[in-house]
C-alpha cells in the first residue's frame, strides 16, 4: 500500500526568488487589443473610401483590370493596420505581433528606433531610415495605453533611440507630457557698450611759399 502526499518535493518547489521574479515579469507584460476598424471607425472608413476612389480613378484612366487590381494590393499592403484586428504582447524579451495566424517577434536588442507618432509608436531595427521601413516595422496604436507603452520602452528599449515623427529627440517623460513653451520669454537687456570717440585730425596751414 503506497501513501501519495499531497505536498510537493523540495526540488519542484518554486524558491521565493524565482516566485519574485515571475511576478515581476507578469507585472511588467502588457498585452493590447487593437483594431481601428472598431476603434475608429470614422476615419478607418474614410480611408477604405479613398482607397476605393482612387482604385477607380485609376481603372477609369487606363481601362486595364490589372493595373486596379495591382493599385488595389499594394495600398491593402500598406494599409492593413486598419483593416485587420492586431494583438501585441510586450514582455521582459520582446515585442510581439499576432494578425490572424501570422505570429511576428522581434526582441528588444533588436530595436534600434522607436518612432512617437501622435497615432503610435513606431518600433524599428535601423536606427536610419531605409525605404522599407514601413513595412519591415511594427507599429503600435496607443489607444488608452500611451503612459504605459512608453513606460514600458523607457525600461526595456535601452539600445534604442527614442525619436519623434521628425527624427528629434524624445525623452521619455516628454513623449509622455510635451512641455509647451511660454508665452513671452523675458529676455535679458544688452549692456551698453562703449562708444569711441571719432579720432580728431589736426590740419596745418603752412604758410606760402615767398617768391622773388
Amino acid at each position: 500500500m503506497s501513501i501519495i502526499s499531497s505536498r510537493k518535493s523540495p526540488a519542484l518547489a518554486a524558491t521565493p526568488r524565482e516566485e519574485g521574479s515571475s511576478r515581476r515579469g507578469a507585472e511588467s507584460a502588457l498585452r493590447l487589443g487593437r483594431w481601428p476598424l472598431r476603434d475608429e471607425p470614422r476615419s478607418t472608413a474614410l480611408v477604405l473610401v479613398a482607397i476605393g476612389v482612387l482604385v477607380a480613378l485609376v481603372a477609369a484612366q487606363t481601362a486595364s483590370f490589372a493595373a486596379a487590381a495591382l493599385v488595389l494590393l499594394v495600398l491593402a499592403l500598406a494599409d492593413w493596420r486598419n483593416v485587420l484586428p492586431a494583438t501585441y504582447l510586450l514582455d521582459a524579451s520582446g515585442i510581439e505581433q499576432h494578425v490572424l495566424f501570422l505570429r511576428r517577434r522581434v526582441a528588444w536588442a533588436a530595436v534600434a528606433r522607436c518612432e512617437v507618432w501622435p497615432e503610435g509608436v513606431r518600433l524599428l531595427r535601423s536606427a536610419a531610415g531605409h525605404p522599407l521601413d514601413g513595412l519591415r516595422s511594427i507599429f503600435i496604436p496607443w489607444g488608452d495605453d500611451r503612459e504605459a507603452i512608453l513606460a514600458l520602452l523607457a525600461r526595456r528599449a535601452l539600445r534604442a533611440h527614442l525619436v519623434d515623427g521628425q527624427g528629434r529627440a524624445v525623452l521619455p517623460s516628454t513623449a509622455s507630457h510635451p512641455a509647451t513653451p511660454p508665452s513671452s520669454i523675458p529676455t535679458a537687456s544688452p549692456l551698453p557698450l562703449p562708444t569711441a570717440e571719432p579720432p580728431t585730425t589736426t590740419t596745418s596751414v603752412l604758410p606760402p611759399d615767398a617768391t622773388g
